[in-house]
Formats: C-alpha cells, sequence, structure tokens
C-alpha cells in the first residue's frame, strides 16, 4: 500500500468535529489524519511527526487556537495552518493576519464538500510551495558549481603564466646571489691576505697577494655589491608580487550573498578573467 503523500493534523475539543474531519478525509489515499482533542497533545503531535497542514478550533481550554498554531510554525515552519471558528472576532484575524499564522478561516459549521476543496487546495499550494524551494535550493547549487568552474578555468589559466613569470624571478634572485657570492669571496680574499701580509711583516710575496686580491674586490668596495643587493631586492619583490596576486586571486573564491536571479542569468563573470589577464601582462594586482 503507498504511504500518505500528506499529513494533516486536525485539534478540536469537540470529538465529534474530528470525526467530520477523519470522514471527510478517510476516503483520499494521499493524505493521512492525525487528531486529538488535546491542543497540548497536538503540540506533542508536531514534534514527533512531520506536519503538512493543521486544522484548528480556536476556542479550546488548554489553548486557543491561534496560540497553538503559533507553536506549531516554531515546530513545522513550513505547514499550512487552517483555524476554525464559530464566533468571528476582528482581533483574532487581524492578530492572525499579522502575525502570518492562519492559510484561511473556516466558519462553523462547515460542509464537508467545501472543506474538501480548501484542504485541496491548500495542499495543493503547500506543494507548489515546496517545489519552488526544491528549485531555488538546486539554483544555488548549479550556482555556486558554476562560481567553482570559473574559478578553476580561471586558475588554469593562471597557472600557465605564472610558471614562467616565478621562472624569471627565481633565475634574477639565482644569478643575483651567485653574483653576490662571488662578490663577498673576493672582499674575504682580499681580508685574508692582507691580514696574512701583516703578519709577516708585509714580505714582497704577500704584498704583492694582498695587491693582487684587493684589486680584484676593488669593484665590489666601490659600489658593485650594493647594485647586487639592489638585483636580490628587486627579484624577491616580484616573488612578493605574484605571491599577493595568487592570494588575493585565491580570496576571490570566498563565498558571498547572491542575487540568485542574477546568477542565473550570468553565464560567466569576465571581471575575474580580466583582472588575471592584467596581473599576467602587468604584474599590476587590482586592489577592488
Amino acid at each position: 500500500m503507498p504511504q500518505p503523500s500528506y499529513r494533516l493534523l486536525a485539534v478540536d475539543d469537540e470529538p465529534l468535529a474530528l470525526n467530520l474531519i477523519n470522514r471527510v478525509f478517510e476516503s483520499e489515499s494521499d493524505i493521512e489524519v492525525i487528531s486529538t482533542t488535546s491542543a497540548v497533545r497536538g503540540v506533542e503531535m508536531a514534534m514527533l511527526s512531520d506536519i503538512d497542514l493543521v486544522i484548528t478550533d480556536q476556542r479550546m481550554p488548554e489553548m486557543e487556537g491561534l496560540q497553538l498554531l503559533a507553536r506549531i510554525r516554531e515546530i513545522r515552519p513550513r505547514a499550512l495552518r487552517i483555524l476554525l471558528t464559530a464566533f468571528p472576532d476582528t482581533t483574532v484575524a487581524l492578530t492572525a493576519i499579522n502575525e502570518g499564522l492562519v492559510y484561511k478561516f473556516v466558519l462553523k459549521p462547515w460542509e464537508p464538500e467545501d472543506m474538501r476543496v480548501t484542504i485541496r487546495r491548500a495542499l495543493e499550494t503547500k506543494r507548489l510551495a515546496d517545489e519552488h524551494e526544491k528549485l531555488v535550493n538546486q539554483l544555488k547549487t548549479s550556482r555556486d558549481e558554476l562560481v567553482r568552474a570559473e574559478h578553476m578555468a580561471a586558475l588554469g589559466r593562471l597557472s600557465a603564466g605564472i610558471g614562467h613569470e616565478l621562472g624569471h624571478a627565481v633565475q634574477a634572485l639565482l644569478a643575483a646571489v651567485g653574483q653576490l657570492e662571488t662578490e663577498v669571496r673576493r672582499v674575504v680574499g682580499a681580508a685574508q691576505a692582507s691580514e696574512q701580509a701583516l703578519a709577516r711583516n708585509f714580505v714582497a710575496a704577500d704584498v704583492a697577494r694582498m695587491k693582487s686580491e684587493i684589486l680584484r674586490a676593488a669593484p665590489e668596495i666601490l659600489g658593485g655589491t650594493e647594485q647586487t643587493l639592489v638585483s636580490v631586492r628587486a627579484a624577491t619583490d616580484q616573488l612578493q608580487a605574484l605571491i599577493q596576486g595568487m592570494k588575493e586571486y585565491a580570496s576571490q573564491g570566498q563565498a558571498e550573498p547572491t542575487d540568485i536571479n542574477q546568477a542565473a542569468l550570468a553565464k560567466e563573470q569576465p571581471e575575474i578573467v580580466t583582472a588575471i589577464e592584467k596581473f599576467l601582462s602587468t604584474g599590476e594586482v587590482s586592489t577592488k
């Protein structure tokens, strides 16, 4: 036997009223009716079972119908709510409307066929609302997947050029470091030759070696080493710029609130591609 598609909770302190509701829907195989004469028990039922629709009387001893609907709305916010009343009350109506507690008012006594039509319309409204929410969630998921796909595609385009840029920066850094090592060795050699000449009271051979080492290191002493350090700093700054650019691009992948309607119309995000291409061609990192 197929499971019912909808579950209806009926709450009324009059057993005859509940029996009438049960008779109206006993032939409806897609609707399961659960009922109780206790408002407190009705709250417990809503906590234990998923509810699609609630029908309750307004005047009941344990709590009024609006109070019951307010409690059930907290437990099952997507369940539609119908209020039965034999005593139309403007205050009750305004409260129910302003607080969004009811889908419809039904005056007692009600006709079985009218009730059947009312319930069917309410359940159709519930079905359409559920389908709408499902479509919205699917759209959100599709949007997130689109953003991730575009992000990965742009990252692929970035990686195609980033290796070349990193290679240039690393080569320049290694060349500058190698030059600096050579210059430092020459300065150290001159210092060692001078120290040896001093220790031997400046004999001719030591003086000649000291002179040769000093002449080799002289350009570096006069400023060549500083120029090499400038090259090292420039190569390091280039590497830092590349790393910062990658960090800023990666931060663009963080989730942000998005208008779903706009996301559904947008097929791509050209501003990301433009920013990456600008970075690869000029080395400038956008801060917008």
